[in-house]
């Protein structure tokens, strides 16, 4: 819907846009690797948002 929306109004998007590539910074995601935050792409995500929140968020680890 959304990449609908924006082709209408011209926006340009990106089809492979990654929350890991924009906000991630490479060498706190291998860091936080090998501290041993799994590697898959929702862990490496909820780590983004854990380190730009302002405030701490309640996040509930599925793997435990």
């Amino acid at each position: 819907m959304w990449i609908h929306f924006c082709s209408e109004k011209s926006i340009p998007i990106d089809p492979k846009f990654s929350i890991v590539r924009v906000l991630g910074d490479p060498v706190k995601i291998w860091d936080w690797n090998l501290e041993g935050l799994p590697a898959d792409n929702l862990s490496i995500e909820n780590g983004i948002y854990v380190a730009n929140a302002k405030w701490w968020p309640l996040m509930i680890d599925p793997q435990a």
